[in-house]
């Protein structure tokens, strides 16, 4: 980046060039193409036009004694008036990250944040609608988030992520009604804002489920809370072994368990409490306790796939 304009004059002066940033774009592949929303970002005035070929969303930038992240959605608000295009592959592992990167346009199936920018700071909202199309699986997302840093008294502002339905929102522009809050001139002070927004929803539904929490009960019950803007087609948990971290003093363990896995139900039966309420739960059975690693697979109705590796090891009770 430090000898772009450097690059620009010496291309100029050199070949048949048309001398503007409306004729001037860049691109590039990989680590290229990463290098390529840069440069948009950071001299805006040079380029009209970035392209990313499987480029990264963000990556470890500047001198080896001080690296930091950069990443390319936080700073969304240089590519203005900028031509962006990012491509991928179908296979592509980026193409999950470039999802993500997507420049605020709400597509079917996603689960979205609204911002509004306040004197320059973009603050999270509190978002709600009448429409059909949002949280209709019966799905709402509120997530605290802390003021302890300002008030010192631990209250917290509620921002919530509603989730868009793929059966009833494309090419449909949403009414949100939207309540944030500011700091006000005295410790402890927030002053409450309102505000309203419409958002139209374009494109397919490509998201796959999502998880927002997972947990082992006592009752030999494991459980997930899992969202989509369809319907969940199936939710496939893998227990694995974790030999290094089953070290519970004066515990003789029978050996290794061999791994297994368990279907996740939302039917009400086979241990899932309640039918339809978006928990997907199963009673373990004939077991050996243990500590094990998870992984999750969840597929949606349309086919979207995704596979994680809960970062939590659990320790399971002795079911037999």
């Amino acid at each position: 980046p430090y000898y772009f304009k450097e690059l620009v004059r010496y291309i100029d002066s050199r070949y048949r060039t048309i001398a503007d940033r409306e004729h001037r774009a860049v691109s590039g592949l990989s680590m290229g193409g990463f290098m390529a929303f840069w440069l948009a970002a950071k001299y805006p005035d040079l380029v009209s036009v970035a392209g990313n070929f499987c480029g990264s969303t963000e990556f470890m930038a500047g001198s080896l004694a001080f690296p930091v992240r950069y990443e390319h959605a936080e700073m969304f608000d240089s590519f203005r008036g900028i031509s962006v295009r990012m491509h991928n592959g179908s296979g592509d592992r980026l193409r999950f990250y470039h999802q993500d990167l997507n420049h605020g346009i709400a597509n079917p199936g996603e689960t979205i944040v609204i911002l509004v920018n306040v004197d320059g700071k973009y603050l999270r909202t509190n978002a709600y609608t009448q429409h059909p199309g949002i949280n209709a699986q019966g799905t709402h997302i509120r997530i605290a988030d802390s003021w302890q840093g300002y008030d010192h008294i631990g209250g917290a502002f509620k921002y919530t992520a509603p989730v868009i339905s793929s059966e009833k929102t494309t090419g449909e522009t949403i009414w949100f009604y939207l309540e944030y809050w500011i700091p006000g001139e005295i410790s402890g002070q927030h002053i409450i804002k309102k505000a309203k927004v419409k958002i139209k929803v374009i494109g397919k539904d490509t998201t796959p489920p999502q998880v927002q929490w997972l947990q082992a009960l006592t009752n030999d019950r494991i459980e997930a809370r899992i969202y989509d803007g369809l319907s969940i087609d199936k939710a496939i948990l893998r227990f694995m072994p974790n030999k290094e971290k089953s070290t519970i003093e004066y515990i003789d363990w029978e050996g290794v368990p061999e791994g297994f896995t368990v279907e996740l139900v939302d039917n009400g039966l086979n241990g899932d409490a309640v039918k339809g309420d978006g928990i997907f739960s199963r009673k373990i059975e004939n077991q050996p306790a243990y500590f094990y690693d998870l992984r999750l697979e969840m597929v949606d109705a349309v086919g979207n796939r995704q596979v994680i590796d809960w970062p939590e090891t659990i320790f399971l009770r002795s079911t037999k």
